[in-house]
């Protein structure tokens, strides 16, 4: 937006305003009784003013509430899953990577931490000897913000024949929004909705593990696993 359509607006509600003005001062000598018309008069006045620059300051686009960044695939790691999408095709949200050796027969999966922020699990099978492990994550949107950079992220450790997902525990975060308001909304008592005007995308989270042949597995049954590649 150019400077001068950003003044245009100002400059015509200035200009408005001191023609009132001006008006109201020569008129109100001959109408000092109705002191309270002119009231209601300047008030209905400035309201519409008020609508007038709401509608001329438009946001530019680098004020807009869609991130630069925001990724409209940003679900398809469920491909991953449910339609044997490769997960070299997701290396963008790989945020952290494991790798564990391994000589025992059998391996057990269970969860320690928050078990309400569980997770997704892919087992691939591989000729190896060790366990290797990736953890994928989409962005976190609010209101089209990325907000991925402040949330708490998984940890994965072996404990003999036990990988335990250490996951992660929640944590409060506060987010401040602002807009332009219309001048009708002062007569509204209260707020009807605590989520109104707020877009949450959660995203999704994807632990990939490779696990060499002949290693016989099983789990927690909170522990959602698909097996790809076999």
């Amino acid at each position: 937006m150019s400077m001068i359509s950003m003044l245009l607006p100002l400059v015509i509600s200035v200009f408005i305003i001191v023609m009132t003005a001006v008006a109201a001062g020569k008129l109100s000598k001959l109408f000092t009784a109705k002191r309270g018309y002119w009231l209601l008069f300047g008030y209905s006045l400035l309201l519409i003013i008020s609508v007038g620059v709401y509608y001329f300051s438009s946001i530019s686009e680098e004020e807009g509430v869609q991130s630069k960044d925001f990724d409209m695939n940003r679900d398809d790691l469920y491909n991953v899953l449910y339609d044997g999408a490769p997960i070299e095709s997701y290396q963008k949200y790989l945020e952290k990577e494991w790798e564990f050796p391994y000589e025992g027969d059998t391996l057990y999966f269970d969860y320690l931490g928050d078990d309400m922020n569980t997770i997704n699990v892919a087992v691939e099978r591989y000729d190896g000897n060790s366990i290797e492990a990736s953890f994928y994550q989409t962005p976190i949107y609010v209101n089209g913000e990325n907000v991925r950079e402040y949330m708490n992220s998984i940890d994965l450790q072996l404990y003999s024949d036990q990988l335990v997902i250490e996951l992660a525990e929640s944590r409060e975060l506060r987010f401040s929004s602002f807009a332009k308001e219309f001048p009708m909304q002062q007569f509204r008592e209260g707020n009807d909705d605590m989520w109104s005007g707020y877009e949450i995308d959660w995203g999704t989270q994807l632990l990939y593990l490779r696990i060499p042949n002949g290693i016989k597995t099983s789990s927690n049954y909170d522990i959602y696993i698909e097996y790809v590649s076999e």
